[in-house]
C-alpha cells in the first residue's frame, strides 16, 4: 500500500532507548548547536516538522578526541561534558564514599594545569600567574613545590 500522505507517528521509536553518537568530536558548528539544544532541553524536532517532541534517550559518544580539551579550547559546547566518557581521567565521575581520594584527585588536577600553564608560558612564570587564574605570583612557586611541578 501506498502512502496517500504524511501521518505523524503516536510513537517515537527513538524514545526509551540509546542513541550512539560516533566521532561526536567532529561535527560542524552548525551541527553542534543543534546537539546542544537536544541534550539540554531533551527535545528533537523532526525533519520537516515545525513542532518539537520530548524523548527519553540514553546518549553514548565516541571520539578519539578530549572533549574537556575542545571545551577549554572554546572548539565545542560545554554541555557536552554531560556525556559518558568525558570526564578527563575519568576523574569527574568517580563514586563517593569509599575509596575516594579527594587530595589526591585535587593534587593531580593541581599538577596538570601548573604544568600545562608553564609549558604554555615557555616557562615565563608572570604569564603563568595568568594563565592559571592566582592572584599573587607568590602562590606560583609555593603550589609548584607543594604538587612537585618540574619546569
Amino acid at each position: 500500500m501506498l502512502a496517500s500522505g504524511a501521518r505523524p507517528s503516536e510513537r517515537w521509536p527513538a524514545s526509551g532507548g540509546i542513541v550512539f553518537l560516533d566521532e561526536i568530536g567532529e561535527p560542524a558548528k552548525s551541527v553542534q548547536i543543534k546537539l546542544q539544544w537536544t541534550l539540554r532541553e531533551g527535545k528533537i524536532l523532526a525533519v520537516g516538522s515545525s513542532r518539537s517532541r520530548r524523548v527519553a534517550v540514553r546518549v553514548i559518544a565516541a571520539t578519539n578526541h578530549s572533549l574537556l580539551a575542545k571545551v577549554t579550547a572554546g572548539a565545542f559546547p560545554e554541555a557536552f561534558l554531560r556525556l559518558p566518557g568525558a570526564e578527563q581521567d575519568g576523574i569527574l565521575g568517580r563514586p563517593l564514599g569509599k575509596g575516594l581520594d579527594l587530595p589526591g584527585l585535587l593534587a593531580t588536577v593541581a599538577r596538570h594545569y601548573l604544568k600545562r600553564a608553564l609549558d604554555e608560558a615557555a616557562g615565563n612564570k608572570t604569564r603563568a600567574v595568568k594563565l592559571v587564574g592566582f592572584s599573587s605570583y607568590r602562590a606560583l612557586p609555593n603550589r609548584v613545590k607543594r604538587y612537585g611541578v618540574t619546569a
